[in-house]
């Protein structure tokens, strides 16, 4: 039987960042209103990360409006800040979402934060990055339930809050990608997994290897929830043989993640 060493697959978690320069900023009713210098093409729930134009308006946001292609806007609490140039420009990075509606109203008791927005489409354990405009609830987070359609919970710890309206939005940054599915006729040993996270923020990833292509079930992963810090690498070691039609997949929280799987080929 030949035996071929090689990278057995090779992905990315998610679509290339996209880059814009700033032009103006504005700030009112806790609402940054930023202009780009060229058409941006951005869609609410977008994850962007500022830079360049201030400490007020720089940081990783989600977009809640976009009301030119010139213009978006995202909730930051703080004070007003009139219409001004920004000299040198900002710039811009986009890291497209999955998906992403606007929130409209947020409540939190013991820890359990519940968020309400528009057909979200959610499900438990996807993870959502989250701009609201207040620092107890904004970020990276996990989804622990999903009471309706147009409900979703997750833990975040500090003061309770009474439901209230809010502006803000959140983009979905769950991706399931196949790293690699064993060809026909043949048996693969897998034995080194490489995962960079090219981004800055913290990403989370599962793996899950699908015997013959199978529907997922909780049976199939062999990480679940496992961290990759910002700008930084982990190897996993695996040796696990599979079969052929056999498939691994990834599951990740950021798009930024740089996946490849090392092994051999038994045909």
């Amino acid at each position: 039987m030949a035996t071929t060493y090689k990278v057995l697959g090779q992905i990315s978690t998610g679509s290339a960042r996209t880059y814009n320069t700033i032009s103006n900023k504005a700030l009112t009713s806790n609402v940054a209103t930023l202009t780009t210098g060229a058409t941006h093409s951005y869609a609410i729930g977008d994850v962007v990360t500022i830079a360049g134009v201030d400490t007020t308006f720089d940081g990783t946001y989600v977009v809640a409006s976009v009301p030119t292609t010139t213009t978006f806007t995202y909730a930051l609490t703080a004070s007003n800040v009139t219409s001004a140039a920004v000299s040198p420009v900002g710039v811009v990075t986009r890291s497209p979402s999955a998906s992403g509606v606007a929130v409209s109203n947020k409540y939190k008791k013991n820890n359990t934060v519940t968020l309400t927005a528009t057909s979200h489409g959610l499900a438990v354990h996807d993870w959502v990055y989250v701009t609201v405009g207040d620092s107890t609830i904004d970020g990276l987070r996990e989804v622990t339930g999903v009471p309706s359609a147009n409900l979703f919970t997750f833990t975040a710890s500090g003061a309770d809050i009474a439901s209230a309206a809010c502006g803000g939005a959140f983009g979905k940054r769950t991706s399931t990608t196949t790293i690699y599915t064993v060809p026909s006729a043949t048996q693969s040993i897998c034995s080194t997994l490489a995962i960079c996270n090219r981004g800055l923020e913290n990403g989370y990833y599962d793996i899950a290897v699908r015997p013959n292509g199978a529907a997922l079930e909780d049976k199939h992963y062999i990480t679940f929830d496992a961290l990759v810090g910002g700008e930084d690498t982990v190897t996993l070691t695996l040796g696990i043989s599979i079969d052929a039609a056999d498939v691994i997949q990834i599951t990740a929280s950021n798009p930024d993640l740089s996946v490849t799987m090392f092994g051999n080929e038994i045909a």
